[in-house]
């Protein structure tokens, strides 16, 4: 039997993160979370993900969704939280100094996908997260591999959080030439040792799913979650919920990085 090795903590109904950092949270509201995604292709999911956060997670003075010009009219004129960059033909995205100013502004921001597959739009992204990388930023969703090919880069940020799935994560590790690769059909120690030494090597946090666990994984600490002790699924995983909790708990834990995640994941 493979003893547990000391950099992976396997979570029980005694490690109560969420209501410990909950406790570090401010009494007011305080800063900015942004929410970038959608396109004409949809954009439903953005609108929901600002009134969970709303919701939810009431810590921020402002919430704001940007979205691409496109979808202007979507919206009544003087609606409060949006803000509009300029857009492609296609309705994604274009390259504009309004989408990075968006992301400078942030105290928190969330790339939530629904960007079409559209090489434009690949380029306006990626150009945005290579401009700055000291906003606290958390990908997800489809964000992941629109913006794959040039990971490497993006993955030099200083506070960067990949929420996605096994095989957007194999992926990334494609993309960086990293020497031990990630298969699906993996047992879980392999994986977790993997992303061990993944986050020794890069600042970046993960969240993850394999063999029934919720891995959350931060310099060179992995924390695994049975997913039955969550309220997702492995499909509800990556609805863009578990994203915002958790940049909202690294926002205000930014100390306790890979306990954040798990409290993220965890929160109700």
């Amino acid at each position: 039997m493979i003893e547990t090795p000391t950099y992976w903590t396997k979570h029980g109904e005694k490690l109560k993160l969420a209501e410990e950092l909950l406790w570090n949270f401010p009494e007011q509201k305080t800063g900015e979370v942004t929410i970038l995604g959608g396109s004409t292709a949809g954009f439903s999911l953005e609108v929901k993900l600002a009134e969970y956060i709303a919701q939810k997670l009431p810590f921020f003075r402002e919430i704001k969704n940007v979205f691409p010009e496109s979808l202007k009219t979507k919206f009544p004129s003087g609606l409060v939280g949006l803000e509009f960059a300029p857009a492609t033909e296609a309705g994604g995205f274009a390259r504009s100094t309004e989408l990075y100013n968006s992301l400078l502004k942030a105290d928190v921001a969330i790339f939530s996908g629904d960007f079409s597959r559209n090489s434009e739009t690949a380029i306006a992204v990626v150009e945005t997260l290579k401009r700055n990388d000291a906003v606290l930023t958390v990908l997800t969703r489809d964000t992941i591999d629109l913006v794959v090919a040039e990971m490497e880069r993006i993955l030099e940020r200083e506070e960067l959080v990949l929420v996605g799935s096994l095989a957007q994560l194999q992926k990334v590790l494609k993309a960086t030439y990293y020497p031990r690769p990630l298969l699906l059909s993996q047992p879980l120690f392999p994986v977790v040792e993997t992303l061990h030494k993944f986050t020794l090597s890069y600042r970046t946090l993960i969240v993850t799913f394999h063999e029934g666990q919720v891995l959350a994984a931060a310099d060179g600490k992995v924390i695994s979650v049975p997913i039955e002790e969550t309220e997702y699924s492995p499909i509800t995983l990556w609805g863009g919920e578990v994203a915002a909790k958790v940049g909202t708990f690294l926002k205000f834990n930014p100390k306790k990085r890979v306990e954040a995640l798990v409290a993220g994941v965890m929160y109700k």
